[in-house]
């Protein structure tokens, strides 16, 4: 791990822009100056590429060309995700211009809406439509992919579980094959304490994909009715039962939030269900057993966090001062997991979590009487002494000495001896590990590209060219117009050539396109880098009530889902149900071997600790 991972990112900038300064070079306006000044260029755009794009800009700023160095002193990155980099390239406020950033660091491809124009609801942006979000001059290339990644589910290097088995089907919806794991089964009838549907790609009982099943409830929808599933429950023993070392049960599911490219990729390879809305997509990725988890960004809107020290408001567009601490948005992720766990305390390594008296529905941190969290957690903080959300699921995993806590996250977090280590991914054809050939060859389905968007590349005023004259988006944040565009431009050409990328992509254990140096487009039209066309990435099932947060936290709900006055008609994470009367339906009555948190969840109003685990709250389940 270099020295330079270990700073906080927002110092990280000022610290490169700094000692450039001090090396000699003199610039009037720039992030040289300060990360805040009006000639600092913030991008948005994936935190899987953060150090990738971070290093990028430091090194183009000593390139040899006075141009790319120029240009790379105007630009700063900031993360905070893939769907953020699409939200500042597309936006179109005020008309006519569009665009607060050109170019947009993303790890999963645009959305169909945006540059397929054969899918529902595409309409290319013109000078009749300036709002429209169409553009197909955006679709990527060869050119546009900086290197590979790949999703993996991370077990603790102790595990004794080699691999997760499963059947996948073939999407061939756009022409093109998309292998993606089968929708889980949901017909198939509950046989608590059979252990037979694990790693079994023919079973006859309980599930047929056991990490659908656990992140998203049989039928990935995500609702409390769902994932109190007993079937959903018998998987989670299942898999605790592979990970070896007398494990009784999964403590944990670190997961990456909603404005996160990998969780895009888990939700579009592994959470599968099947939809009707476009015969081009037939299927799209399903909701979390947690619930919504928005971190610091909500589509375009800003939402409030709290200062690490102080406790104070904040966001990303009104940081924290040095002595207030860092601004942290994981209490923004909910909490709606009926599958109860010990609360995860905050402390020098842990971020703090959103946390629920599921017996109230209020709000709690550990220590509190009837504090709880659930299985699943979502985390949009980077932990203390740790780099970035993929190291700190790791070192979460790794900190774990039982073994009984695992995530999901990008391939980064199984690298350089973090103590973690991914399984092999097997269907009915084929088993492979996440490795570098694997991925290059697509043969391990949760390989994916790194791209480097851009907008700024063809078109006319009135369609698909960017001209940096948009905002504000997210925050504050505006376009600053023709010097924008032209640093982002320039980058994009120096971060393209492979020569200048591939060593950066190496240095941070990503996958290089082939051998460094080599030309991405000229590689054989197997490896994933150059195998075209490049599909775009579906939109999952929108969110349920509650769908906002309330004074910088998630909307705490009790056990049944009840204890937030909803409107209208609107859909509950309870039961799915639609509101009536401001009340969501109540996901009690809940059959035996359910996971509850209170007799009244339960059909034969009986909830007690079946798993024997012994620990207040934990391993509840409807009983006789």
């Amino acid at each position: 791990m270099s020295r330079i991972r270990s700073i906080p990112r927002v110092l990280l900038g000022a610290l490169v822009a700094f000692s450039i300064g001090a090396a000699g070079e003199a610039r009037a306006q720039s992030c040289i100056v300060s990360p805040n000044d009006p000639a600092c260029y913030h991008l948005k755009g994936s935190d899987t590429l953060f150090d990738i794009m971070t290093q990028a800009i430091n090194t183009a700023r000593t390139d040899a060309d006075p141009a790319v160095r120029a240009a790379a002193s105007h630009l700063f990155y900031d993360g905070t995700g893939s769907g953020n980099a699409e939200s500042q390239m597309r936006f179109t406020t005020p008309s006519p211009h569009m665009g607060v950033q050109s170019i947009g660091p993303m790890s999963r491809n645009f959305r169909p809406n945006m540059i397929d124009t054969l899918a529902v609801g595409y309409t290319q942006r013109s000078a009749g439509n300036l709002s429209a979000v169409g553009h197909a001059a955006w679709a990527p290339t060869c050119s546009n992919v900086v290197g590979l990644d790949a999703a993996v589910f991370v077990f603790r290097s102790t595990s004794s579980c080699p691999l997760l088995r499963f059947r996948t089907l073939v999407d061939s919806g756009t022409g093109v094959s998309v292998v993606r794991g089968n929708v889980n089964d949901k017909t198939l009838a509950t046989n608590f304490g059979n252990g037979g549907a694990f790693n079994n790609l023919n079973p006859t009982s309980n599930y047929s994909n056991t990490m659908m099943i656990l992140l998203s409830g049989p039928d990935g929808s995500g609702t409390i009715a769902a994932c109190s599933d007993p079937r959903r429950v018998q998987a989670a023993q299942d898999l605790a039962g592979c990970l070896g070392g007398g494990i009784d049960h999964l403590e944990h599911i670190f997961r990456r939030d909603d404005n996160s490219g990998t969780t895009d990729t888990i939700k579009d390879r592994i959470i599968v269900t099947a939809s009707s809305a476009d015969t081009r997509y037939p299927f799209v990725g399903g909701r979390f057993c947690n619930g919504k988890a928005i971190g610091g960004i909500d589509g375009s809107v800003d939402k409030p966090g709290f200062c690490s020290i102080s406790r104070t408001a904040c966001s990303n567009t009104a940081p924290c001062t040095a002595a207030q601490g860092i601004c942290q948005f994981n209490l923004n992720n909910q909490d709606y997991d009926p599958i109860r766990r010990t609360c995860v305390a905050s402390d020098s390594t842990h971020a703090p979590t959103t946390c629920t008296n599921v017996l109230t529905g209020t709000s709690c941190v550990a220590g509190d009487a009837n504090c709880t969290q659930g299985l699943v957690v979502a985390l949009s903080d980077t932990d203390p002494g740790s780099t970035d959300i993929t190291t700190s699921i790791a070192a979460r995993v790794k900190n774990d000495i039982t073994g009984a806590t695992i995530g999901y996250a990008g391939r980064e977090a199984i690298t350089g001896n973090k103590g973690t280590k991914a399984p092999s991914l097997e269907n009915q054809t084929l088993k492979a590990a996440p490795s570098p050939n694997n991925v290059r060859g697509e043969q391990y389905m949760l390989a994916r590209r790194l791209f480097l968007q851009n907008g700024g590349l063809s078109g006319g005023p009135n369609d698909d060219l960017i001209d940096d004259l948009a905002g504000p988006n997210i925050g504050t944040q505006v376009g600053q117009g023709a010097s924008q565009f032209t640093a982002e431009q320039t980058f994009f050409t120096w971060t393209t050539d492979a020569s200048k990328i591939d060593p950066i992509v190496a240095q941070f254990g990503f996958i290089t396109c082939g051998n460094i140096g080599d030309d991405h487009c000229s590689l054989p039209t197997s490896n994933l880098c150059n195998k075209a066309p490049f599909v775009a990435v579906p939109s999952p099932l929108g969110a349920i009530f509650p769908t906002d947060v309330a004074g910088g936290q998630a909307v705490a709900l009790r056990s049944d889902g009840t204890g937030a006055t909803c409107s209208g008609t609107a859909a509950c994470v309870s039961t799915g149900g639609s509101c009536a009367s401001g009340v969501c339906p109540a996901a009690n009555a809940r059959p035996l071997n359910s996971a509850c948190s209170q007799n009244s969840d339960c059909a034969s109003g009986h909830c007690t600790d079946v798993l024997f685990l012994g620990t207040p709250g934990q391993g509840l389940l409807c009983s006789p």
